[in-house]
């Protein structure tokens, strides 16, 4: 993939100096994980990474890519620096692709070449079958968290308007805690999972806080696998007592989702044409929509694409590109209003040769 990168841009290799902790790109291309940054360089004649003495040998466990030890290249300053243009000078680079976030301090020390910005991501769009199985096996770990959080709702009561639960108030930091526990137990780690309730549902990322409000509560869980780096995202609308506006709404809710999922099915079909259908049912209830504008109705796209990052390519909305097999994406319509609060329904799907396939099982039950 690389290498057909390098030819569609008429390049002489691919440079990138980052860690590989926080940067997908650069774990997707050396599968090593480091905290510190290292180099990937790439050619059509060479592949390898540049790292850290002490990091060589754990390097060579993860990687099969060739290993080289940074005290390779000398003892001066930058060390790095003196690696880069090394490697550039040997293998007789002078139009050379760089990662969108490639940092100036190198840039600048690297005049003499010339460096063209590319968006690595791209790379990762479609997803190979074995990493659809990790993207699945986080799903399932979501799922377990969100199973942990129903149990507690469902044995909740409800005292003055709030809920209890052990006759202690019942707080989003408390269901919060125990869906982290459920992800670490399988070796995932909590993304800023939100668990919000009332009025504070209308705000899709706030993450909640206090007591909770019997109606509407929303539950996303978006882990990341401390080993394979790959996430899953799921949402959930619950509601412990009777709430009519907040179920019609749902209902709405649940309606737009069936028509995403209709929608993906097409072949061919493009991130932009899912989320317009989306729009077009919403506006017929009599919602706005990103299309019509307005602080309250539908306000975010339909879904996005998840890997190693949570949120990536393709997207599910305005200027979406079409959908092809192996993109795993998310279908999740919502509506938020001050005035009852914010419903949301958000699956996790991997597009297939004719169809799509739901990653996604747990039910999807409004009142409880």
């Amino acid at each position: 993939m690389v290498l057909d990168l390098l030819e569609e841009k008429d390049l002489d290799c691919l440079l990138v100096f980052s860690e590989s902790y926080h940067n997908s790109n650069m774990y997707y291309l050396s599968s090593f994980l480091s905290g510190d940054p290292f180099v990937y360089f790439k050619t059509k004649e060479k592949e390898c990474l540049v790292v850290p003495g002490m990091e060589v040998e754990r390097a060579r466990e993860d990687s099969d890519i060739e290993i080289c030890s940074l005290s390779m290249f000398g003892e001066e300053q930058n060390r790095y620096l003196g690696a880069i243009k090394k490697l550039l000078n040997d293998y007789d680079c002078n139009k050379i692709g760089v990662p969108d976030e490639f940092p100036v301090k190198i840039s600048k020390k690297l005049s003499e070449f010339d460096l063209f910005p590319i968006d690595l991501s791209k790379l990762r769009d479609v997803k190979d079958n074995w990493e659809v199985d990790y993207i699945e096996g986080v799903q399932k770990t979501a799922e377990s968290g969100m199973e942990v959080a129903l149990e507690i709702l469902k044995e909740s009561e409800l005292v003055e308007g709030k809920l209890f639960y052990k006759d202690k108030p019942l707080t989003s930091d408390y269901i919060r805690y125990k869906i982290n526990i459920e992800l670490l137990r399988n070796n995932c780690i909590s993304m800023d999972t939100i668990v919000s309730s009332g009025n504070e549902t209308a705000s899709p990322h706030k993450p909640g806080s206090g007591v909770l409000d019997p109606t509407p509560i929303i539950i996303d869980i978006f882990p990341k696998n401390r080993e394979n780096r790959y996430c899953g995202d799921i949402t959930r609308t619950f509601s412990k007592t009777k709430n009519e506006k907040a179920y019609q709404v749902y209902q709405d809710v649940q309606k737009a989702q069936e028509i995403g999922f209709k929608e993906i099915k097409k072949n061919g079909v493009t991130g932009a044409v899912v989320h317009n259908a989306v729009c077009e049912y919403f506006e017929n209830k009599g919602y706005d929509t990103p299309r019509t504008g307005g602080e309250t109705g539908f306000i975010h796209s339909t879904g996005h694409g998840v890997g190693l990052d949570l949120h990536e390519h393709p997207r599910l909305g305005k200027g979406g590109s079409e959908l092809k097999k192996g993109h795993v994406v998310t279908i999740e319509p919502g509506i938020y209003d001050p005035s009852f609060g914010g419903i949301r329904i958000e699956d996790l799907v991997v597009i297939t040769e004719k169809s799509f396939k739901n990653l996604t099982s747990f039910d999807k039950e409004f009142y409880i």
